[in-house]
Formats: structure tokens, C-alpha cells, sequence
């Protein structure tokens, strides 16, 4: 097995990989069988709704409460097997190859080699949740690979001569990005760093801003129009504020907890139904505000909280139900797996002041990613669409702790 690792090409390594994703992900949709839940049903709901031809509708009465990326990708293939699920779980497949190639992508412009980026790759590729989520009807899949995209075009604008280009398509992807979890929001700053770190830039960056800036605007504007048009003003979704009242409440926790278990739980019926959509998240927002405010002890260690909790291993099994064997060694894989590559992330943080400015932006975007976080509430399915950036800096982690034992050995011998 060495022998042949040591002889393939790149290109051979790269075509071999994305075979096994395929493999892996296609497999997973006839082997698992997971019933649809939590989201799934606002998100098959507006993509049916905008197959069929009429407005997006997720069967709750919003028109943008939910994220519209996931199911405007959606949409025209939602009537191919009637359902709509199996069409899902093909794109779901389709867009974890094209990730997991992007990974590759990512980790050959991060690190010292093309096999150290293969087996970066492969690590993603294997990694459980990332096989699980082809079976699931979930925004996270999309978000993986924007997220990823969004990375690669940044990577590359390190050293890009066609700036312009280049920061056209970063706009496009981060408008994407918006469309399907506004949660990306603060990796947008990443935007300005690179275009710093640019050594042929110099003074022209107002050429570049503009064209990224455009980039964006086609991809939200029409978007932005529609919801102007229906709700009186223009928003990405309207859930910002139920998401931070949920987090910052006299009755909340770290985890997810329904609007009912809040103080404004009884009148949110009443709320919805007299200041509409967008006037209810501003009231929501206010509270939360309001909260933050009046508890700012409170709310730091809380924030500090979610910030640990957000990176806790999976230990987070149902235990109300047994689980075969088999998925006892799922969860096991994943644990391992899991814990691994954070401490390889953590010793690659030791080695923080040998970075290249490539390690510091995969760091930054997992930094930025995370932040806004802090902020709301955790659900673990959060931290699907960062877990390829924590892999690679894992990678850069291990490629330190190698270099490190060498240069030891050679010292002692």
C-alpha cells in the first residue's frame, strides 16, 4: 500500500479520491435510511413550492424566516422522483465529491505536498458526519461546499495577478454563501486581509472591492427584490433575532431551547400575528439586545460557554435508545476521528508564528465562522461546514510535529 501511494501522480491521487467520495456518498444514500427532520420539512416545502411555479412557501405562513440558498438549489430538480428526497440526496452526493475535491484543492495551496494534501482529503472523506449528511435534507451540505469555495478563491487571490477576476468570483460565491447561512457573514472580512497580503496589489484595491462587491450584489439582489417586495423590506431571512432571543433570555441556555420555553413564549403567537415577519424579529432582537445589556456578566460567560461547547467531542449520543453495534463503531470512528484532528489543530496553533499567510487565512475562516455563534445558541450540526478548514489546519499540525521530530533527530544524531 505505501509502495503505491509513493508511485501514483497527483492528478492520479486527485481522480482516485473523488472516485472514493463518490463511492462513500453514493452508498450512503442506499445503505441509510434516515427519516427527515428538524428543518427538512420548511426546506422540501419551499423547493416544491418553487418547482411547481408559485412563491416560495415553507408551510409555516414566512416568506424568509428559512434560508432560501439550499432550497433555490434545490428547486429544479425537485420533481424528479415526485418526493423530491431521493433528488436531494443525489445533489447532497454530488456536492460532497465536488467538496471533498475541493479539500484537496484547499490543502495543496496550504501545505508542503501533494500527499500531504491527498491524505488531508482522505480524512474528510472518511469522516462519518460528513458521509451521514448525504442522507440528510440539510443546509449544512451546501454550506460545506461554499464555505470550501469561498476558501479555495481566497487561497488563490494570495498570489492572483487577475484581481479583478478573481474578486468577482469571490463575491458571487460569498453571495451564495449569504443566501444559504448568513451565519458566514464575518468570513466576508477575510476579503480585505488577503487583498492586504497581496504583495502586487499595492494601492488598487478599491478595483477588486467593487468587483467583489458586485459579485455579491448579483447573486443577493434579486433576492433582496423579492423579499423587499413581500415584506416591505429588503433581508436575507428574518430569523436573525428569534435565533439571538433564544440565546439571551432569562430562561436560556447554551443549547437550542423552543420559543415556547421562553418568557415571550405565551404572546408569540400574538407577537407573529400583529407586527408580521420582519417586525417580530426586530421586537425579538430588541429583547435580546435589551438582555445582553442588563447581563453583561451574563452573557460573557455564557458566549464563553458556547465557545468551548461548540468544539466538545461527539459525546452527544442519544441515550434513550440503543444502538447497534455498528453504530456504536460509527460513533466510536467518529470520536477518534474527531479528537485527532483537534489536538493536531491544537499543536498547529503552537506552531502559530511559522504560518504562511495561506494557514492564517484557513484559520481565520474557522475563527470568523464560529464567532457569530458565540452569540445564539449551539446545535451541533453548526460545525459540519468548518470541519474541512479544521481538518486541513490538523494537517498543517501533523506537517509541524514531522518537521519538528526530524530536525530533532538530526540534532541528536
Amino acid at each position: 500500500m505505501t509502495a503505491f501511494f509513493l508511485r501514483i501522480t497527483e492528478r492520479q491521487a486527485f481522480v482516485l479520491l473523488l472516485g472514493l467520495a463518490a463511492i462513500i456518498r453514493f452508498s450512503a444514500i442506499y445503505f441509510l435510511d434516515i427519516e427527515p427532520f428538524s428543518d427538512a420539512g420548511a426546506y422540501m416545502r419551499m423547493a416544491r413550492s418553487l418547482f411547481s411555479g408559485g412563491p416560495i412557501d415553507d408551510g409555516l405562513g414566512n416568506v424568509a424566516f428559512y434560508s432560501s440558498g439550499y432550497p433555490l438549489l434545490l428547486s429544479p430538480f425537485y420533481g424528479a422522483d415526485g418526493g423530491g428526497v431521493v433528488a436531494t440526496q443525489v445533489i447532497n452526493a454530488l456536492m460532497g465529491v465536488a467538496g471533498s475535491g475541493l479539500v484537496f484543492l484547499c490543502a495543496r495551496q496550504v501545505l508542503v505536498s501533494w500527499r500531504w494534501a491527498a491524505l488531508c482529503a482522505l480524512a474528510w472523506i472518511m469522516y462519518p458526519p460528513a458521509i451521514a449528511y448525504t442522507e440528510y435534507i440539510a443546509k449544512e451540505n451546501l454550506m460545506v461546499l461554499l464555505l470550501l469555495l469561498q476558501l479555495y478563491v481566497l487561497l488563490r487571490l494570495l498570489s492572483a495577478k487577475r484581481i479583478v477576476v478573481a474578486a468577482m468570483l469571490f463575491g458571487l460565491v460569498f453571495g451564495a454563501g449569504l443566501l444559504t447561512g448568513p451565519a458566514i457573514v464575518l468570513t466576508g472580512l477575510l476579503f480585505p486581509f488577503v487583498l492586504w497580503k497581496n504583495r502586487q496589489i499595492g494601492r488598487r484595491v478599491w478595483a477588486p472591492m467593487l468587483s467583489a462587491a458586485l459579485g455579491c450584489l448579483l447573486v443577493i439582489g434579486p433576492w433582496l427584490g423579492f423579499t423587499y417586495q413581500q415584506l416591505g423590506t429588503p433581508v436575507l431571512n428574518t430569523n436573525g433575532g428569534f435565533n439571538l432571543y433564544l440565546g439571551n433570555n432569562d430562561n436560556g441556555s447554551i443549547y437550542f431551547e423552543g420559543i415556547q420555553e421562553t418568557p415571550l413564549g405565551p404572546q408569540w403567537a400574538a407577537i407573529r400575528s400583529e407586527l408580521g415577519e420582519v417586525g417580530a424579529s426586530k421586537r425579538l432582537s430588541r429583547e435580546a439586545i435589551d438582555y445582553m445589556l442588563s447581563n453583561p456578566g451574563t452573557t460573557l460567560m455564557r458566549s464563553l460557554t458556547k465557545a468551548v461547547v461548540f468544539w466538545t467531542p461527539p459525546f452527544h449520543a442519544d441515550r434513550t435508545q440503543r444502538q447497534s453495534r455498528v453504530e456504536s463503531l460509527v460513533r466510536g470512528a467518529w470520536m477518534v476521528t474527531y479528537c485527532v484532528a483537534i489536538l493536531l489543530f491544537l499543536a498547529a496553533i503552537a506552531f502559530s508564528r511559522r504560518w504562511s499567510d495561506h494557514q492564517w487565512t484557513v484559520a481565520l475562516t474557522i475563527l470568523f465562522y464560529c464567532a457569530l455563534h458565540g452569540a445564539a445558541y449551539i446545535i451541533f450540526r453548526y460545525r459540519l461546514p468548518v470541519m474541512p478548514m479544521v481538518f486541513l489546519m490538523a494537517a498543517v499540525g501533523a506537517q509541524f510535529l514531522v518537521d519538528y521530530w526530524r530536525q530533532r533527530r538530526m540534532s541528536d544524531s
